[in-house]
């Protein structure tokens, strides 16, 4: 039997009515114009490293100096400087701390950074980001799947490692925010952006979509810290059995296709192509009529009906906090 599915997701919460907010964990220095604190270690590229666990909560970091951010060796790189950057072929190691109150209030994550050369960010112990070489503006990047499982209620710390490898320019800022968010990022898949699984991305005429011509896939991401509550994932989603014949798939059209939206451990199946046929061929010719309507017979073109609203497919699922949206 030969399978194509295809999807495109969004979710949104049901029984909560917070906002969207965004909390300033640690400041980055170009935003604010304002130091940041950190303590610190220094060393030539060819000096003593530090403890391996000087990226833990608990080091004992008593024996460190305290400095200013954001660091840099020269006055035009970066808009505002706390320290000079000592000298040449050299490392810092930054350590940054930060009180949480609630966890619920910090679902998503973002570090803000820019950074030359080499550089590596760890929250309470754990990797989440890594830049290698040159990053000479600010970007933003989502550490939510990477940050907000190792987040905790009480003291927290960003440990920060950036080597100038290259001689020339070092200079170092980095930032940490959490928002509110209840949905899912990048809903529509316009590039793989939260997404993980075994999936292919599709695009026309400016619409998108995750595919496969498989059961065996997968798209999936995973939300963190969120309220107690009612959740639904509201998705575009259809598929076919058989796509490579039209009397094949016909045959079996009332049938559940195997592949099925989750939350957790809540299913449902993903709408057949044959249970909504459009009025008009939204498939520009890549389709099969039926019942005075059209069902598309590939998957390339499926973006126009999501874009038109069909196949609507919604589940619930009521969320607690010993677990996690997926």
């Amino acid at each position: 039997m030969r399978n194509f599915i295809y999807t495109t997701l969004a979710a949104l919460l049901l029984c909560c009515g917070q906002a969207f907010a965004q909390n300033v964990l640690l400041h980055y220095g170009q935003d604010l114009k304002e130091p940041w604190e950190a303590k610190y270690y220094f060393a030539p590229n060819d000096g003593e490293m530090p403890d391996p666990s000087w990226i833990e909560v608990d080091f004992d970091e008593s024996q460190w100096d305290d400095i200013q951010g954001p660091l840099s060796n020269n006055d035009y790189r970066l808009s505002f400087k706390g320290s000079n950057w000592q000298a040449v072929y050299s490392t810092y190691w930054l350590r940054r701390h930060f009180i949480i109150d609630d966890l619920i209030q910090h679902n998503v994550m973002t570090i803000k950074i820019m950074h030359d050369d080499n550089c590596e960010a760890y929250l309470n112990g754990h990797l989440i980001y890594r830049g290698t070489g040159v990053v000479s503006s600010t970007i933003s990047v989502d550490v939510t799947s990477t940050a907000c499982p190792f987040l905790k209620e009480g003291d927290n710390v960003l440990a920060v490692r950036v080597t100038d490898d290259l001689g020339g320019e070092s200079y170092i800022d980095f930032g940490l925010s959490s928002d509110i968010r209840r949905s899912l990022i990048n809903g529509n898949f316009e590039n793989s952006t939260g997404w993980t699984g075994s999936f292919y991305r599709g695009s026309y005429n400016n619409n998108n979509v995750a595919y496969n011509r498989s059961t065996n896939w997968s798209c999936q991401q995973s939300m963190f810290n969120l309220p107690e509550g009612l959740y639904e994932l509201r998705a575009n989603a259809c598929g076919m059995d058989n796509s490579s014949n039209f009397n094949n798939a016909f045959a079996v059209k009332d049938e559940d296709l195997s592949t099925k939206l989750f939350i957790n451990n809540f299913e449902k199946s993903i709408p057949s192509a044959f249970s909504e046929p459009s009025e008009t061929d939204l498939y520009k010719g890549n389709s099969w009529q039926i019942e005075g309507g059209y069902v598309p017979n590939s998957e390339n073109y499926t973006q126009n009906c999501f874009a038109a609203d069909m196949y609507k497919a919604n589940i619930h699922a009521y969320y607690t906090p010993d677990s996690h949206i997926q």
